[in-house]
């Protein structure tokens, strides 16, 4: 009885770390995501969103040396969608290529950022970062206009496979099949942005479907077993539609993940 107890006690004190965890980068997340739009206000006017994940183990593990390692830097999956038309798609995270590492304590980071648009402000920014206790991160902002609206679906599926990849390599890298906790929201900013379907190549193309404007937290996803994969990209797939008042059913596209060679 008193082993019981002590792995209760010790269970539900791991359950309130990982929630600490989870809410403090969740605010400091959105926090920053609302600056960083406001700072590049258009003519009075603010449209955009950002897209924050966050990977924490569920037990503690130590990682060591994080810096100088390319076996932690995460690797892009090919993640195929199969589509209900038949059409076999693969879904790209255009924001993760040609990263510049750089050593942290007892971490590692990496940033990117691109200006596309008049004036020259930046548009896109992604943050990457992997610490030793194997708490991973990666957000992701973007400020919104008529040629360029939103997000594609794609990446985002894209994107999660990538971080599935990153879980393996880890658990692989420190020897412990560790189950994580991934937490995923996406904030449109005082609008909605666009939401592209898969296979269309630009936003003219699209339906015009749209996630509403606010802070929008997923389920926090319980990543175990690599088998199981498919049905985290699946289900995350399901609750993006239904964020964007879309009941997909049987239209929903079969994943399949293909893991690249560890560097």
């Amino acid at each position: 009885m008193r082993e019981i107890q002590e792995l209760t006690i010790q269970s539900v004190n791991e359950a309130s770390r990982i929630e600490n965890i989870i809410a403090e980068r969740r605010t400091k997340f959105f926090n920053d995501t609302l600056d960083w739009h406001h700072s590049r206000r258009v003519n009075g006017e603010v449209w955009g969103g950002g897209l924050h994940f966050l990977g924490v183990p569920t037990v503690p593990i130590d990682l060591g040396r994080v810096v100088g390692r390319p076996t932690l830097i995460p690797n892009q999956p090919r993640v195929l969608a199969a589509l209900s038309s038949g059409r076999i798609i693969e879904c790209n995270w255009p924001h993760g290529d040609h990263l510049n590492w750089k050593p942290g304590l007892r971490s590692i980071s990496a940033e990117t950022m691109r200006a596309i648009h008049q004036p020259r402000l930046t548009d896109r920014k992604t943050a990457y970062s992997l610490q030793t206790s194997g708490v991973f991160e990666v957000a992701y902002t973007f400020r919104a206009t008529e040629e360029y609206p939103g997000l594609y679906a794609g990446w985002l599926m894209g994107l999660l496979g990538l971080l599935l990849a990153w879980i393996r390599q880890i658990r692989s890298e420190s020897g412990v099949a560790v189950e994580y906790a991934l937490a995923a929201e996406v904030v449109a900013v005082e609008r909605p942005v666009h939401l592209v379907e898969y296979g269309v190549g630009s936003v003219a193309e699209s339906y015009g479907f749209s996630l509403p404007g606010g802070n929008h937290v997923f389920p926090t996803m319980s990543i175990g077993p690599i088998d199981e994969f498919p049905i985290h990209l699946t289900r995350f797939n399901e609750d993006l539609w239904n964020l964007a008042d879309q009941d997909i059913g049987h239209n929903t596209p079969k994943f399949q993940l293909q893991f690249a060679l560890t560097r």
